[in-house]
């Protein structure tokens, strides 16, 4: 992943919310080129099939950026292996998942070299999460034990001197505020706080102008 930022010129992971895959496809062409990675959530996709597996894999080589599956895994181990080779074939176009450090250490076990990298959510920016600094802090124990498997964690600050991992922030909005349950940072203040690569959305599909503020987030 820090070869795409570096390879990119850009910070910006763009959360794919979407329903459809044709505006999957869409935002893909709009934006592509300004992102290092497109984190989708397959899952919510209503009319998802197997051609849209070929397609990403053709379009991330087109755009030069990794896909990032938040899937966020949190089970045993064999139950993990079946969901990453299950229905949506998260293993054939993920260069990366999202695995919750509850049950990670007996996943990370199941992952060979073919499989994707991983990014342990050792903090998370809704509001009312149960994550304390302990928490935080064994995930971080775990990505030690698995550096051959973990590049970084989904976190809202950079809460570790250890240059060998990437800290990545989601709940990213120039327009700071809350909306439900989601807490919103600015870019400048999560950078503050160390962090290699923003996660944005909403702040950019829902924009008036989103090729424009795209290139502010980049």
């Amino acid at each position: 992943m820090l070869k795409n930022i570096i390879s990119t010129k850009s910070r910006l992971c763009f959360s794919a919310d979407f329903k459809k895959k044709r505006d999957l496809i869409k935002w893909i062409h709009m934006i592509g080129e300004h992102i290092c990675v497109l984190k989708t959530h397959i899952d919510i996709l209503e009319d998802f099939d197997t051609t849209l597996i070929k397609e990403l894999n053709i379009l991330k080589k087109k755009y030069n950026f990794l896909i990032l599956e938040d899937r966020k895994f949190s089970d045993i181990g064999k139950t993990f292996r079946n969901q990453l080779d299950g229905i949506y074939r998260i293993s054939e176009f993920a260069d990366i998942i999202t695995v919750h450090g509850i049950s990670a250490d007996g996943m990370l076990s199941q992952l060979n070299k073919t499989d994707p990298k991983v990014l342990l959510v050792a903090q998370m920016s809704c509001s009312g999460n149960i994550i304390d600094t302990t928490y935080t802090n064994n995930c971080y124990k775990i990505a030690c034990k698995h550096r051959e498997k973990v590049i970084g964690f989904i976190c809202q600050e950079k809460f570790v001197e250890d240059s060998d991992f990437l800290y990545i922030t989601p709940g990213v909005n120039i327009k700071k505020g809350n909306i439900k349950d989601q807490v919103y940072r600015t870019p400048d203040e999560v950078y503050r706080k160390g962090i290699d690569a923003i996660i944005v959305g909403s702040g950019i599909y829902m924009d008036s102008n989103p090729l424009e503020t795209v290139l502010k987030y980049k």
